[in-house]
């Protein structure tokens, strides 16, 4: 358990945040697939990298690691796995769906499993697309892990919910310039977490793929490509960096993210979201600089957080703590899929700790004006829930969060950094 039981000063700095775990695990698997030799520089080291590492060296590519870049082999296109024929994802969900539908490229049969709650996330619609497109599944109808695949995958034509996961989609798309036939995927309603299908389409097309999209919930990838070695610099993590973004609400003061360029899109909505919150923001060449509300915190209104899941339990806080006013976040009934029940785990700690949170079907309602009190709050096993939960350590001393270590899938440094910030400042 981890609690801070001094109120910090104002911060004041600037703050470096590691590699955004999203196009490094995007990085990694197409370069695992190229021809040729990658260079991935600022990659992050958290559980997750690691574990996708392990799966690109048990499909057959090999890495080295050069001072903070790592080198990669890729496959050519065909994975074959030289050891065992089970891979264990962890409880990366992410990997897991890339796993199964690289694996189905392949020639042997592979098994691909998980730990945890990962054994419980939804993997039911990228099985049955698989299927389709020409791989063997068994169980046939498998809804969850584990899940043995083997291919060669032909390529065709598949419509998917786009309701649960944008990461069936982006584990399809990865895999169909390999395939014979390519593939024409369309979605029934906009994909949630959109934002993360285009930054699948931007790696696969920084490592020379074609792809044309023909709607703006369709694409068509032709087949009979390949992917060629590059160099890539992994940019900023977003959503890190968002938990310091929103310090100031409860230090005073103010901090600087070095590197890190917010746009409209996905998570890297978040600064904006501060600055309709009250914050300060400025957005210059070498980062953006965060200011304390000198107003105060303001309420969101109604807002779709769809395509940016992972920075709803910090919105949430800052929610909570505004003084008045109510925030709705909708479009989130993905996050029951998470490595919590997200949505009503985050609730029903928010509440636990005095704020005013009630979870709905795709949403959550917050009231302002909640003032935290000293408890104990569980992380549920889930990183975003840990890592939002310390803001809420600091506004209020003594209260202490559960399951910290958690962080280590996205952040093993998470807590040391806290602590140097709000101690003596950012630097």
């Amino acid at each position: 358990m981890i609690r801070f039981n001094q109120p910090p000063g104002p911060i004041r700095g600037v703050w470096t945040v590691p590699g955004s775990k999203y196009q490094a695990n995007r990085a990694l698997i197409l370069a695992a697939l190229a021809h040729g030799e990658s260079m991935l520089e600022n990659c992050p080291d958290n559980d997750d990298l690691e574990r996708a590492e392990r799966f690109i060296s048990w499909m057959g590519a090999t890495l080295q690691q050069e001072k903070e870049s790592l080198l990669i082999r890729g496959v050519s296109g065909l994975p074959k796995h030289a050891q065992a024929g089970e891979f264990s994802c962890g409880a990366s969900g992410t990997l897991a769906r890339w796993a199964l539908a690289v694996m189905a490229l392949a020639h042997e049969p592979s098994r691909i499993t998980g730990e945890g709650r990962l054994l419980e996330r939804p993997m039911g619609e990228l099985v049955t697309a698989l299927r389709m497109l020409g791989a063997r599944i068994e169980p046939r109808e498998a809804e969850t892990l584990p899940v043995r695949v083997q291919g060669p995958l032909k390529g065709g034509r598949i419509t998917l919910s786009g309701r649960v996961s944008s990461q069936f989609g982006s584990a399809l798309l990865t895999v169909a310039p390999l395939t014979a036939l390519g593939l024409t995927l369309a979605f029934r309603s906009p994909p949630v977490s959109a934002g993360y299908l285009a930054l699948t389409l931007q790696a696969m097309r920084d490592f020379g793929a074609r792809f044309e999209q023909v709607s703006a919930t369709a694409w068509m990838v032709p087949g009979g490509q390949a992917y060629h070695g590059r160099r890539i610099r992994i940019a900023p993590d977003p959503v890190l960096a968002s938990y310091f973004m929103a310090l100031p609400a409860v230090t005073g003061g103010s901090i600087r993210i070095a590197d890190l360029k917010p746009d409209d899109s996905g998570e890297s909505r978040f600064a904006g979201l501060l600055e309709a919150m009250g914050f300060g923001v400025t957005i210059d060449a070498g980062g953006v600089l965060i200011e304390e509300p000198l107003q105060g915190l303001r309420a969101l209104g109604s807002i779709d957080l769809a395509d940016a899941p992972d920075i709803v339990p910090t919105l949430a806080v800052l929610a909570a703590l505004a003084p008045r006013g109510t925030t709705t976040l909708t479009g989130i009934g993905h996050l029951r899929y998470k490595e919590s029940d997200r949505l009503n785990d985050l609730a029903l700690e928010l509440n636990r700790a005095g704020l005013r949170v009630q979870a709905g079907p795709d949403g959550l309602r917050i009231e302002g004006g909640g003032k935290p009190r000293v408890t104990t709050l569980d992380a549920h096993g889930d990183h975003r829930l840990a890592m939002s939960f310390a803001l809420l350590a600091i506004a209020q001393p003594g209260l202490t969060i559960q399951g910290e270590e958690s962080v280590t899938k996205s952040y093993p440094g998470f807590w040391q950094a806290l602590k140097r910030i709000s101690a003596s400042g950012a630097r």
